[in-house]
């Protein structure tokens, strides 16, 4: 048998602070400024502010909404929103999105990208207001020794995952765990599958030890009442699992979906079933043969025509 052991919306507020009463000069950065509703309620409009705070982050890909409102008895004046990228002097870059009204809401998307500096801008007649604000940073990433992401650690999760070579000297998640009996059951997700689909599989430690498994299978076909492996031309990577007892393991893996056992389309219609191997001792050497060999019979039809 082949044995691969390859172990946001922010909320909406109406805010008072200092006008700006001509626009600053292209070259400097215009002053950080939030809609002084007295300014605006002379100007004919009243206005609600997305941004609060001195430095807002905002999520990308948040829409963030300006309502503009006559005041009544008042024509008021044309209210433009811009949303606009700046620069760490906060000097605008480009212009992302732009619009005016005299009445209604304005919505613009901030654009998805972490850890950078936008300003939401408003111009009612010779007034004008500047929030500038960041979106949140992207997430550091854990360092690791592995050229692939390893999920972090879920508390209560009886599932370990290491990758290979392990370091015998080195203490691992099985130790202190029985090493002299072990078993498991091999489920299949069907009773039978048309050939050149995908068989998905799961195995249920039952036993008092911890035990070691990778992602390698062998089927097998019934002929004449022997059991003879089946050709198939397959790599499986270098993850070995360790299931405490009690867990069951789904073939989760961090760059692969839950375990299943690929069948080829010229697979002849009969019965089949699916080979897998696991040791209950978490030292023992991959060249060893396996402590548990563990099968699953499945019948396989021929695709329809």
């Amino acid at each position: 048998m082949n044995r691969f052991w390859v172990r946001a919306a922010a909320g909406a507020s109406v805010l008072t602070a200092l006008a700006v009463a001509a626009p600053a000069a292209q070259a400097k950065a215009a002053p950080i400024s939030a809609p002084d509703a007295s300014a605006l309620r002379a100007a004919g409009v009243k206005v609600t502010w997305p941004l609060t705070g001195a430095a807002p982050v905002v999520a990308p890909g948040t829409t963030l909404a300006v309502r503009v409102q006559k005041v009544a008895g008042r024509r008021g004046v044309p209210v433009r929103v811009a949303l606009v990228r700046v620069n760490a002097k906060g000097r605008q870059t480009g212009t992302v999105s732009s619009a005016t009204t005299r009445r209604g809401t304005i919505k613009v998307v901030v654009p998805k990208a972490a850890g950078k500096s936008f300003a939401l801008t408003l111009r009612a007649g010779k007034l004008r207001y500047v929030g500038r604000f960041s979106t949140t940073p992207a997430a550091k990433q854990s360092e690791s020794p592995y050229p692939f992401p390893v999920p972090a650690a879920v508390p209560g999760d009886p599932l370990i995952q290491l990758p290979l070579p392990l370091d015998n000297d080195a203490v691992q998640p099985c130790d202190g765990l029985s090493t002299d009996s072990g078993s498991a059951v091999l489920h299949l997700g069907l009773t039978s599958v048309t050939a050149g689909q995908r068989v998905p599989y799961s195995i249920e430690n039952t036993g008092p030890s911890c035990l070691t498994l990778g992602l390698g299978y062998q089927w097998q076909r019934l002929v004449d009442g022997t059991w003879t492996d089946v050709d198939q031309e397959l790599v499986f990577p270098a993850i070995a699992y360790f299931i405490l007892p009690g867990a069951t393991w789904t073939g989760r893996a961090p760059y692969f979906e839950n375990a299943a056992a690929q069948t080829e389309a010229d697979f002849v219609p009969g019965r089949y079933r699916l080979a897998t191997a696991a040791d209950y001792d978490a030292r023992t050497a991959p060249d060893y043969a396996p402590d548990l060999v563990l099968t699953a019979e499945i019948d396989v039809v021929a695709p329809a025509e």
